[in-house]
């Protein structure tokens, strides 16, 4: 007793480093500090993604379309993209397009880079307020007896108006989890762990100046219905994962040894990033 006594000062600062150390640790591994850890979570996503169907309903997907923040790997890098996907689709030749940005990745970045942070760094202005729309859809889902029934939905979209020139851009945007439902926090960086995988959905579409169409009769809200339930199936954290790897991708052949190696010339690696104005209507993930 007399021991702790004498050496109490001593004995407090050692408990102090003691919580100090671990508290550290604890909080570098929430916040990746030492890096991001490997995820199947986030490999799943990747999968799912790259599979959603280029037909959702009646419309049709245009993958020749060039997208920005896809191939830039300094926009993907700072948008924490592990995975991603751009496409615009149409209805009709009569009906307005409607462009789909989606990626996948942890929390730290993925929940913080939002449209008011992109499209206001590509020289965009918001116009107006932020406002929360709602698009219902149903799902299929099929019983392990084969039997098949619908669930309903809702998906809760932030949505502003941006402006660059003469362009007006309707944008909306969400998150999801590995659970089903899209959802837009006010706060999305405090609503997950920096560790959280996260798919973040973008939908836009250019509109006319001043026009007042309401929410439900937007190509966006038809669109949405449309490809949501679509959607939701490849992104729940386990597709893909039961898939075994390709044997074109495990089996090495060796080459003959009369063969000649082919020696592939080195990328040519650019001084600067390319431009980013004009480059897409796409400013960002």
């Amino acid at each position: 007793m007399s021991f702790i006594k004498n050496n109490a000062v001593y004995l407090l600062f050692a408990c102090a480093a003691v919580v100090v150390f671990f508290g550290a640790i604890i909080e570098g591994q929430e916040n990746m500090r030492w890096g991001n850890t490997y995820s199947t979570t986030i490999e799943s996503f990747d999968k799912g993604i790259q599979e959603i169907p280029i037909i959702c309903g009646d419309w049709i997907g245009d993958d020749e379309t060039e997208q920005r923040g896809i191939e830039n790997e300094y926009i993907r890098a700072e948008a924490g993209a592990e995975g991603s996907l751009a496409r615009q689709y149409q209805e009709d030749a009569n009906r307005q397009k409607v462009e789909m940005n989606i990626i996948c990745g942890y929390s730290r970045k993925v929940a913080i880079h939002t449209p008011t942070r992109c499209y206001v760094g590509s020289g965009y202005n918001v116009e107006g307020k932020v406002t929360f729309v709602q698009v219902p859809y149903k799902v299929a889902k099929t019983a392990p007896d084969g039997t098949v029934s619908t669930e309903s939905r809702i998906a809760h979209f932030r949505t502003a108006l941006f402006v660059r020139g003469s362009e007006y851009r309707r944008v909306y945007w969400a998150w999801k989890t590995t659970e089903p439902e899209w959802v837009s926090p006010w706060f999305p960086r405090f609503t997950w762990r920096s560790a959280t995988p996260l798919c973040k959905l973008y939908l836009s579409e250019v509109i006319r100046p001043n026009e007042d169409v309401p929410f439900e009769k937007t190509a966006v809200f038809d669109f949405a219905k449309a490809v949501l339930p679509e959607i939701e199936p490849l992104l729940d954290g386990k597709f893909g994962l039961d898939q075994p790897v390709s044997s074109e991708k495990t089996t090495t052949q060796a080459a003959p040894a009369s063969s000649t190696p082919k020696v592939n010339p080195p990328a040519e690696i650019p001084l600067e990033l390319p431009a980013l104005e004009g480059e897409s209507s796409l400013p960002g993930l």
